[in-house]
């Protein structure tokens, strides 16, 4: 028997594993920042791409907002992680972002209404 290991989708779900924020104040900052506003750009939900960051949310509202985490957890923990996207945030968005506000998130958007 096989088994499948990582992520399964189809095509209208995708799975995400992401370092971020959950804060809606802070996510809303965020899409300011990457210039992008999500009820133009993807009303019903789903994911939207900016130039750093990737956002998820359903309902008219982004939710998450974060960077894949496969990639920076595969050189260092979560704390060392946390703490390079809050960098990274800051040098390129120019926004602050509490190392407490960073979490380990995931789930599955969908762009089914």
């Amino acid at each position: 028997m096989k088994t499948r290991t990582g992520f399964v989708s189809n095509s209208s779900s995708t799975s995400f594993c992401i370092i971020g924020v959950d804060d809606l104040d802070l996510v809303a900052e965020l899409l300011a920042a990457e210039e992008l506003n999500w009820k133009e750009d993807m009303e019903w939900g789903g994911s939207l791409e900016g130039n750093l960051l990737s956002f998820y949310g359903c309902l008219g509202q982004a939710e998450y907002a974060g960077i894949d985490a496969e990639n920076i957890l595969a050189k260092q923990g979560i704390a060392q992680a946390k703490k390079q996207f809050a960098s990274l945030v800051k040098r390129q968005l120019k926004v602050d972002v509490p190392i407490g506000a960073v979490r380990l998130l995931y789930g599955e958007s969908t762009s089914e209404a």
